[in-house]
């Protein structure tokens, strides 16, 4: 086989990968494959470090204890068996961790946290780092394990988490922003306000950070969201099994690609399959390029 065969075949399969590649990202915002700003790439990654497993059924998640289950931005809501499911699962002794502030996100916390809900606006406040009214700071409030390592946590139009124990929260000149015009009027209280809260559920543990914006690329990459990547780590950290709920999240969004490529990866007769159709292309195009080369040859010895 000449240098120029390899040489072209190399080239393909270069070419072939970085096609592959440039299908296999998406701009959906949460999307965990997401690399983007308004993705939730990093902070995958960071469960990825704990050994996270996606789970597409609250049927999938262990019965033992000492887990704990992620889910991020709520876009389809829960049926009755499976809240009974994920009580089964908080009543073995494991943690749910819920980060989202909307409608879909604050019916949940309801289900499985007694007297939990989110405020009816978002919050505000001038503790923020830069002059963008949409952030806000918070900080912890405890000693908790939860918080180490966390000075402050970045926020991106949060609500309010009213029940439960507070682990953090924002300045004292906040408020809940109840006609969303981003300045204290009558009737708006100022004081701090619960942003990350806690509480038990049978013998397990339901965790709230009331902003989905909270873990996206463009929070997570900036100096002021140094406190979100340790905030993760420390929700993960200590568990025997860290999960992320994908049949009910945003972070499961993504292309046709990608979707086809993991149905792909989750099937070993399909990963052999495509393995065998890759090596018979190859071979055929090898073979194919040196009988070209024999052909050539041949007519230039008559």
């Amino acid at each position: 086989m000449s240098r120029t065969t390899w040489a072209a075949g190399m080239i393909i399969c270069i070419a072939a990968i970085s096609v592959v590649l440039h299908l296999s990202s998406t701009s959906q915002d949460f999307s965990r494959w997401n690399t983007d700003w308004n993705g939730t790439s990093d902070f995958y990654a960071i469960l990825e470090e704990q050994g996270v497993r996606e789970v597409y059924s609250v049927d999938a998640l262990p019965d033992t204890q000492g887990n704990v289950l992620f889910i991020v931005s709520v876009r389809q809501g829960y049926e009755p068996p499976e809240v009974r499911k994920l009580e089964s699962f908080l009543d073995a002794g494991n943690r749910v961790v819920i980060i989202d502030e909307g409608l879909l996100g604050g019916e949940l916390l309801q289900n499985v946290m007694d007297g939990a809900h989110f405020t009816e606006g978002y919050v505000t406040g001038v503790d923020r780092p830069w002059s963008d009214p949409a952030l806000l700071l918070a900080y912890p409030v405890t000693n908790a394990s939860l918080t180490t390592g966390v000075p402050s946590v970045l926020l991106d139009r949060p609500k309010g988490v009213i029940g439960g124990a507070t682990y953090a929260a924002t300045g004292v000149f906040s408020w809940v922003d109840t006609d969303n015009d981003g300045t204290l009027d009558t009737g708006e209280d100022i004081g701090t306000i619960s942003v990350l809260a806690g509480g038990p559920s049978g013998r397990g543990e339901v965790i709230v950070l009331s902003d989905a914006s909270a873990i996206i690329n463009g929070v997570l990459r900036t100096p002021a969201g140094a406190g979100n990547r340790a905030l993760v780590a420390n929700l993960a950290g200590s568990h025997t099994g860290v999960y992320l709920d994908q049949a009910h999240s945003r972070t499961a969004d993504t292309s046709p690609v990608i979707r086809a490529i993991q149905v792909i990866r989750n099937s070993i007769l399909l990963k052999t399959a495509c393995l065998l159709i890759l090596a018979g292309l190859a071979v055929a195009y090898l073979a194919r390029r040196n009988g070209m080369g024999d052909h050539g040859t041949n007519r230039a010895e008559r």
